[in-house]
Order: C-alpha cells, then sequence, then structure tokens
C-alpha cells in the first residue's frame, strides 16, 4: 500500500473512513497488531472496542511468543481499548490435518495457561480447536453458563517492581497483574500470573499496591468446585510470595507458571475467596451490590437462571495469624433465580444463599 507513504494525511483518513463506516452500520472494530501510531489513532474513532496486542498463534510456538501481550496491554488500556492475545487450543492432545507438522508441532502443550492469559488479558477469548476436539470444561472456567465472559476491570500488565528491577531483563521477570474491584470498603481482588522467570521471584503486597497494616489471603488457582481450607494463607506487609526459578523451557514443551488470587480482610473479619472454578475469581459481571456491615456480609450472585455458582468465604479472620494457618473455609453453591440472580449473605458463624 503506497498510497499511506505518499500523503501524511492518507492513513488517518483511511482509519476514520472505517470508523465513520462502522459506526453508520452499527458494528465495532478491531484493530489487528497495530502499530503504536494505529493504537493512537484508536482514540478518534468510536467504534474501536479491541485490539489485537500478540503476533499470530500458533500451538506450541515459542518464538514469537504469542502469549506475550502484558507489555502492549499497557498502551492499550492506556487509549481505552481491551487487548486480545488472539485464538488459542484447549486440549493437548494432538490435532490431526493440522498445517504446522515441520513448524512447532500440531499439539498445544499449555491450553490452561493459554486459556488463563486470554482470561487476564480481558478481550475476547476464542477457543479455535478442531471440530469436536475442544475442552468444554476449560474453557467454561472463563464464563458463565451462557457463555457472559468473566472479566477483569483492566488487561494484566507487567508488575511496576519489575521495572523498578531492569528493562533489560524484563523478558525474564514475567509477573502480570490485574484486579477486579467490587467497590466496597476495599474489596479489591488481584490476579496475580507468574511464568518463564530465570531466578527465584519475590512478590510483596506493596507490589501490589496493598498498603499499610492491610490483611490479605492468598490461594493459588486449581479450577476445583470448591477450596480447601490449607491452601489458603495469610498474607501481610510482612510476608511475601515467592515463586521458584524456572525458565522457559522451550517450543512444544508444557510452561511452569504460578497464578494467585489475592483478596482482603474485611472490616468485619469475613474474607470473600469468590468463584473458585473461574479464572477471574470475582468479576464484576457475576458479583454485584456488595454490602459490608458489622453484623455481615452481602452480594448478589448473577448467572443463567440455573446455574449453580461456587462461592468461598473465611468468617472470623481476625483470629487467623502466620503461625495459626486457617482452618475453615465456607465453600456454598448458590443456584441462581429465574430473574437471573442469587443473594448470598454471611453472619455470625454461617453462610448461605437464597
Amino acid at each position: 500500500m503506497l498510497a499511506p507513504r505518499n500523503n501524511i494525511d492518507n492513513g488517518r483518513l483511511w482509519l476514520t473512513a472505517m470508523g465513520d463506516a462502522a459506526t453508520q452500520v452499527g458494528v465495532t472494530i478491531q484493530y489487528c497488531m497495530p502499530l503504536p501510531a494505529h493504537v493512537l489513532q484508536s482514540t478518534k474513532i468510536q467504534p474501536i472496542t479491541t485490539i489485537r496486542a500478540s503476533d499470530d498463534y500458533r500451538p506450541g510456538r515459542t518464538f514469537p511468543p504469542n502469549w506475550q501481550v502484558a507489555h502492549t496491554s499497557m498502551l492499550i488500556w492506556a487509549v481505552g481499548s481491551v487487548s486480545f492475545k488472539d485464538d488459542f487450543w484447549s486440549t493437548d492432545i494432538p490435532q490431526p490435518g493440522c498445517p504446522y507438522q515441520n513448524a512447532s508441532g500440531c499439539w498445544e502443550p499449555n491450553p490452561r495457561l493459554e486459556a488463563i492469559i486470554s482470561a487476564v488479558t480481558g478481550g475476547p477469548i476464542a477457543p479455535s480447536d478442531k471440530i469436536g476436539t475442544a475442552v468444554p470444561s476449560l474453557i467454561r472456567e472463563t464464563c458463565t453458563a451462557s457463555g457472559l465472559l468473566l472479566k477483569p476491570d483492566r488487561p494484566a500488565t507487567y508488575l511496576d517492581a519489575t521495572f523498578q528491577l531492569s528493562f533489560d531483563t524484563l523478558s525474564d521477570i514475567k509477573a502480570w497483574h490485574t484486579v477486579s474491584d467490587l467497590g466496597s470498603d476495599g474489596l479489591v481482588v488481584h490476579y496475580l500470573l507468574i511464568m518463564d522467570i530465570a531466578e527465584p521471584y519475590v512478590i510483596t503486597t506493596q507490589d501490589l499496591g496493598i498498603f499499610g497494616a492491610k490483611r490479605s489471603f492468598v490461594y493459588e488457582y486449581n479450577s476445583s468446585d470448591s477450596i480447601i481450607a490449607s491452601s489458603v494463607q495469610l498474607l501481610t506487609a510482612d510476608q511475601s510470595i515467592t515463586v521458584a526459578a524456572a525458565p522457559n523451557p522451550g517450543s512444544n514443551t508444557p510452561r511452569y507458571y504460578r497464578y494467585f488470587v489475592i483478596t482482603p480482610e474485611l472490616p468485619n473479619g469475613w474474607v470473600f475467596l469468590g468463584e473458585p472454578n473461574k479464572m477471574i475469581a470475582a468479576s464484576r459481571t457475576r458479583f454485584t451490590n456488595v454490602g459490608v456491615s458489622p453484623e455481615r456480609f452481602t452480594l448478589t450472585v448473577n448467572g443463567a437462571p440455573g446455574e449453580v455458582v461456587n462461592t468461598a468465604y473465611i468468617g472470623n479472620a481476625g483470629s487467623i495469624q502466620a503461625v495459626s494457618p486457617v482452618t475453615y473455609v465456607y465453600n456454598i453453591p448458590c443456584t441462581i433465580g429465574a430473574d437471573g440472580t442469587a443473594e448470598a449473605v454471611c453472619g455470625g458463624d454461617t453462610c448461605k444463599c437464597a
């Protein structure tokens, strides 16, 4: 295309015309693999809602890394759009007939990691398996029973602390972070994804933006329908999350990663652990109308009529210290009513959902 090179305005005019046409017919636009100039121009074009932040997906591919989107997402979110990671395969079983036999193989060694990255990125989620080979149970971890995506508040981006260490080693310190702010008494749930680190890495509460004497609880996501008390740990300003070194293993090899959910202790001593079998455990799509009083903790659970939503809580968290671990977690299933909601109520020594 020589036209954009012959006149400094042609590129802008072309993008603007595309946006005007989309507005006229009522559709949205996703920019695919744009340069920074196109991302900046998107601020003038209303129909743009998502921007693809990655190279093309190819199963098992190490370079260029299709999933490496957290740095690009910083710019995309700053201009008011959401990132898209591109598609992925949800199964690690070889898929017959794929065209990559002589490249990076015909199987995806990291389907769960691919799905988690898609979820924390906050944009569309696009499983692209051959018909009959997809893994519905994995895909369902990203959405409600009706297919509505459960998203964080913003795309995951690098922790600021990774830049403080060094720009040169950024590729060796992949620590991504995003949040769900449920809007009541500091109920901000953090998601922390760490992978491909060359040296042991320590994350503090300050790195996550949790300051002062605030107490939080952390557990590692494992897609279970319930949370075991022994898997939940207290996290304070004097404690940290330490992740062992695990460099990139290369193409067609399962990657080592850790994915944590961190949630605060509320003023009344309750801790909301979220929805343990969803990658975004406390999405504002799922949980609304949070209420915190001295006597109880309440929230509205949203979903498809008849859907069973698994929720988890800790009560009397103030009695828990570093030397006295969590001993009990309330795992409460909520059945969504005909109006698309259910109400969870925790108080005293009980939790229930109706």
